[in-house]
């Protein structure tokens, strides 16, 4: 009798759980306490065939294809269900059941590759250097990661720590613990970087010189968003990463400056991040429109709109370069395309990923959980353009090479510029 209690009190939070993504999707990504609750739901322990009923019904609810890709859905649970033994049943099951779906962005993830998910989700600009939280008066060294097409060119010092002997300001970092770093792509270079390790063994130039020295690991620090001024107050604005909640505010930080004639954003190699932080960056350079269209499983619509007025000064009149690539996704595609089609910006580089679809993340029990498909999104001031497996094509194609990476050639980048200062000159010629 007990144990049928419990069961039947475990389900009721599972629907529960549910019932939160299902009617506030968007908060499960940037609400901190949310995040708390449902890590703490992921934490409990039920029965393999527990997990995998409640895994069933989860997608059978949130999936955006009600039709299930045409299939009767009832069928798995009579599969699978007196088959499974262990938490391993059910990661093969489930995903069996997922990949019927014909989604390959619908996923089922063990205890290992959830806390990895997890962990990514997390990271944020504040929680990224763990040493910065253990001892606050001591900052950390900020190295400015150069990277051509996503991929790391080369790794400075820019800023030394007055608590760290080593790295020091103006040190080229080229290896870490026998890893190169050129030719990485940044997430990877992010991992080697910043970390929780003890000690991580760097060989740097100094001076010309090729040096070996010691550095606590999670002493360094990366940006997740960075930008130099160029020739011709030129801001170019590098967004490594849109997961961190400051991204918008990061980059408005960045923008406040009445000196910048035109802004050159590269999202090469960004595979995504945060929706709620495309539509924010986007609302900060378009003064009217729709940013994206978002269709339900239920075919319903939500068309979102520019609202909130530019915080910067004419901003609205200045010139704008996105940089793209074939690694550029979800919601780095949603941000350029929403400029793109709104006549805000200007895109050069290669075709975009192709990714029209909204994941949300369900922390399932047993630490396990998984990606499944809630929305798809339209782009276009008709709200009709639909980049799936066809990706966004830039205005201006240019093709770069590894070797070009390799020998810190970027075309795309010098092609962006070329494009910036015309728009600048048009617009001055405009204004005479």
């Amino acid at each position: 009798m007990l144990k049928r209690l419990l069961n039947m009190f475990l389900l009721i939070l599972s629907m529960l759980s549910v019932i939160v993504i299902l009617v506030s999707p968007s908060l499960l990504f940037s609400n901190g306490d949310l995040r708390m609750v449902r890590r703490s739901f992921s934490k409990q322990k039920v029965s393999p065939k527990r997990l995998f009923i409640n895994s069933w019904r989860t997608i059978k609810m949130l999936y955006i294809d009600s039709s299930m890709n045409h299939q009767d859905w009832n069928k798995w649970k009579k599969r699978y269900l007196k088959k499974i033994e262990t938490d391993d049943d059910v990661v093969v099951a489930v995903n069996t059941m997922l990949a019927s779906l014909n989604d390959k962005n619908s996923e089922f993830f063990n205890t290992t590759k959830f806390q990895l998910q997890s962990n990514i989700m997390q990271d944020t600009d504040e929680s990224s250097n763990i040493l910065s939280s253990l001892f606050p008066s001591v900052p950390s060294t900020t190295v400015y990661v150069t990277t051509i097409a996503g991929i790391v060119s080369k790794v400075q010092v820019i800023e030394d720590s007055k608590g760290y002997k080593e790295p020091k300001l103006n040190d080229e970092i080229v290896k870490i613990d026998g890893y190169p770093l050129l030719g990485l792509e940044m997430n990877a270079a992010r991992k080697l970087i910043e970390g929780k390790n003890i000690t991580q063994r760097l060989e740097i130039i100094r001076n010309n010189k090729h040096l070996t020295v010691t550095a606590l690991r999670g002493s360094m620090a990366v940006n997740k968003i960075d930008s130099k001024m160029l020739p011709n107050d030129v801001l170019l604005i590098h967004i490594h990463s849109l997961l961190s909640p400051s991204s918008p505010s990061s980059l408005l930080e960045l923008l406040n400056n009445s000196e910048i004639k035109g802004v050159i954003i590269d999202l090469r190699g960004n595979v995504g991040g945060l929706f709620p932080n495309a539509i924010s960056i986007a609302d900060i350079f378009i003064e009217k429109g729709t940013i994206a269209t978002i269709k339900y499983r239920n075919k319903s619509k939500i068309e979102i709109k520019a609202l909130v007025p530019c915080e910067i000064d004419n901003i609205e009149n200045k010139p704008i370069v996105i940089l793209v690539d074939q690694r550029t996704a979800s919601a780095c595609e949603i941000l350029a395309g929403a400029l793109k089609y709104n006549n805000r910006a200007i895109l050069v580089g290669g075709t975009t990923y192709g990714k029209n679809s909204v994941q949300q993340i369900v922390p399932m029990h047993n630490n396990m959980g998984m990606n499944v498909t809630i929305a798809h999104y339209l782009l276009g001031l008709n709200q009709d353009i639909d980049i799936n497996m066809k990706g966004i094509e830039p205005d201006y194609k240019v093709d770069i090479t590894y070797k070009d990476i390799l020998n810190r050639n970027d075309k795309q980048l010098n092609k962006a510029i070329k494009v910036i200062n015309e728009e600048i000159k048009k617009r001055n010629i405009n204004k005479d």
